[in-house]
């Protein structure tokens, strides 16, 4: 469902796929010690534990909801480490 749902978002071209990851991680820092202080033990990557996954998927679908908000229809992507970017267009 996740890689299913990133894949879309993609597809759809309303934000540039390395600002969504930027958005993402930065979202799941902020809000990582609020989410797991009243849950049992949870550990930080074990996406087989319901309640991380639980957790990464409200980021990862945050962070879509708010790139469709500011959606655009023409924008920059950055494609590898070295800083190569393509102009993307919908």
């Amino acid at each position: 469902l996740m890689r299913t749902s990133y894949a879309t978002a993609d597809e759809l071209d309303f934000m540039p796929m390395d600002e969504f990851q930027k958005r993402q991680f930065l979202l799941r820092q902020d809000d990582w010690e609020g989410y797991r202080q009243p849950l049992p033990p949870v550990k930080q990557g074990d996406i087989s534990d319901p309640n991380y996954f639980d957790f990464m998927s409200y980021c990862q679908y945050a962070t879509i909801a708010a790139g469709m908000r500011d959606g655009r229809v023409v924008f920059e992507e950055l494609i590898d480490a070295n800083g190569t970017s393509v102009v993307v267009a919908r």
